[in-house]
């Protein structure tokens, strides 16, 4: 499963967890209700502001979206994964940057509540 698939069926979870349609989530958020189906979809790839807005309007941290476990994961060595992180990181501005940032924090601070 594409990964803009499985953050479509964390949005559409997070979204049906508060018994809200897509029609209401567009209202919160201002984006549109096709958008919002695209998304749940994995047919279309939102940016870091759509899952910020998102995530606010279904009051969950931004990294919910990204705690999936992945069938078929590669296993990559921690300078791979660091390379691929930078030069995905190269083609955001520094306000994407600063929230992949602040989820990573997040992370941390989940796993150190553990």
């Amino acid at each position: 499963m594409k990964l803009i698939e499985q953050i479509g069926k964390q949005i559409k979870a997070a979204r049906k967890a508060q018994k809200k349609t897509q029609a209401d989530l567009a209202v919160l958020t201002g984006l549109s209700d096709n958008y919002i189906a695209l998304l749940e979809r994995g047919h279309r790839s939102p940016s870091v502001e759509t899952l910020d807005k998102i995530s606010k309007a279904l009051k969950v941290p931004i990294s919910f979206f990204f705690i999936f476990t992945q069938e078929k994961r590669i296993e990559l060595t921690k300078k791979q994964l660091l390379d691929k992180m930078i030069k995905r990181c190269s083609e955001h501005n520094a306000d994407d940057i600063y929230l992949v940032l602040e989820v990573i924090d997040l992370i941390r601070k989940l796993k150190h509540k553990k």
